[in-house]
């Protein structure tokens, strides 16, 4: 129950600590720091979680081929955890970045297609059990990548690899006719980025996990702007513009009864 407590949280807790710690100065450190570690220590580990077990495997093949051919985002299109690691390994020997921007641009491409009906679905299962939120980790998450392996670039294949786990995990939940029905593609992302900043200061959310959902994956999407062609750049801000303005069901009573039941029946 407790496997995606921690779901591409770690590297982006890091990111975030160092960077109060640059802004707010050496007095936070202390906290900051102990935080930290605490969560780091109890978090579980994502090459843990059954769906990812590919993961080391993956890891272990990294630049095994010989091809150099930097990858298109089509490369990972629709492919399941297991494709979408064989895709990244595939392309191991191509420039880390240029893998990273087709990955930024897959995760993307998930959360504008995300099937937003499955909010209403009950009869779904523990592993079943994917929102918004999962599907904007993976533009929060490439961006604490982004900026840890551009210091630390020997950590470039975990990096993507994970990247790869959750565009391959996301994928299975979205529908290609999704955003037709209930978004729109973005093509001033200045202006579409200004609006998404005014709606995020004054969010009139509930829950502090929405409204810092909303502030992260737009700066975000922000930074990663520097980064994509002007094609690229729309699509992004176009997936996190519908992300924002769509209904996000936060209770899931009947649902829950559901797991409860099938969960207790096992036993």
């Amino acid at each position: 129950m407790a496997h995606y407590d921690a779901f591409g949280h770690s590297l982006i807790y890091v990111s975030k600590a160092a960077f109060l710690r640059e802004r707010l100065g050496p007095q936070v450190a202390p906290p900051l720091v102990l935080s930290l570690v605490r969560q780091l220590t109890v978090a579980t580990r994502e090459d843990r979680i059954p769906e990812f077990r590919a993961y080391t495997e993956a890891l272990g093949q990294w630049r095994l081929n010989s091809s150099r051919l930097e990858p298109h985002p089509d490369a990972w299109h629709q492919l399941g955890v297991n494709q979408a690691l064989a895709a990244t390994v595939a392309h191991s020997h191509a420039r880390a970045e240029a893998i990273y921007t087709s990955l930024l641009l897959t995760n993307a491409e998930n959360l504008l297609n995300f099937d937003i009906r499955r909010q209403d679905t009950v009869h779904v299962s523990v592993s079943g059990d994917v929102g918004w939120l999962d599907f904007t980790h993976g533009i929060t998450f490439a961006n604490a990548v982004r900026k840890l392996c551009a210091k630390f670039p020997d950590l470039w294949p975990q990096g993507l690899l994970q990247l790869s786990c959750f565009a391959g995990r996301n994928a299975s939940f979205t529908d290609a006719s999704a955003m037709a029905a209930g978004g729109r593609l973005i093509n001033d992302t200045d202006i579409g980025l200004d609006e998404l900043l005014e709606l995020v200061l004054n969010h009139g959310q509930a829950e502090y996990i929405v409204s810092v959902h909303w502030l992260k994956v737009v700066l975000a999407a922000r930074e990663a702007l520097r980064q994509l062609d002007v094609d690229g750049a729309n699509r992004l801000v176009s997936a996190v513009n519908r992300f924002i303005r769509s209904p996000l069901r936060r209770r899931q009573v009947k649902r829950t009864a559901y797991q409860a039941i099938e969960f207790v029946a096992k036993e």
